[in-house]
């Protein structure tokens, strides 16, 4: 899935809606062009799936947790512009990343809470730790606190 829609359930209008192709390049996937795999672009009923949102999650402030499973990503929408705030793994990470917080083609990225002075906020995921479509060994749910600097400075996790 490449695009998605927030709706008033109640009229049917929509509330929010965001693609990644006005915001994320393609290249940015994790999963290859192969014949041989499941969404890998082989022929006009098997497009190639370069982003697939798995998850999303919006927090008290109207801002929206993205989980792009074949970008090996999670991103931060802002509610209001529809623009990235940060992206969290993948190839073009806002955080630099360690070893001890890599994940691969995750599901279900949760805001889960923030500081008082929103310098830090919490989310979880469940990393799946697969490549391509292949099962990985993934059973892990990850915590991060990602921290938001002021000045320029380069957010951490």
């Amino acid at each position: 899935m490449l695009t998605w829609l927030e709706l008033d359930i109640e009229t049917g209008s929509v509330l929010f809606e965001w693609s990644s192709l006005d915001h994320v390049d393609p290249s940015g996937a994790y999963l290859p062009l192969n014949p041989d795999q499941a969404g890998a672009g082989s022929n006009s009923s098997d497009a190639w799936d370069y982003f697939h949102i798995n998850s999303v999650d919006k927090d008290d402030q109207g801002n929206y947790l993205i989980s792009a499973r074949d970008a090996n990503a999670v991103y931060k929408i802002n509610g209001a512009t529809d623009e990235i705030i940060w992206q969290l793994s993948g190839k073009s990470s806002s955080f630099t990343m360690g070893d001890q917080v890599e994940f691969a083609f995750q599901h279900h990225a949760r805001f889960l809470s923030r500081n008082e002075n929103d310098t830090i906020e919490v989310i979880s995921l469940y990393d799946i730790s697969a490549h391509g479509t292949e099962n990985g060994h993934g059973h892990e749910v990850y915590f991060y606190n990602i921290g938001h600097q002021a000045g320029g400075h380069a957010p951490s996790v």
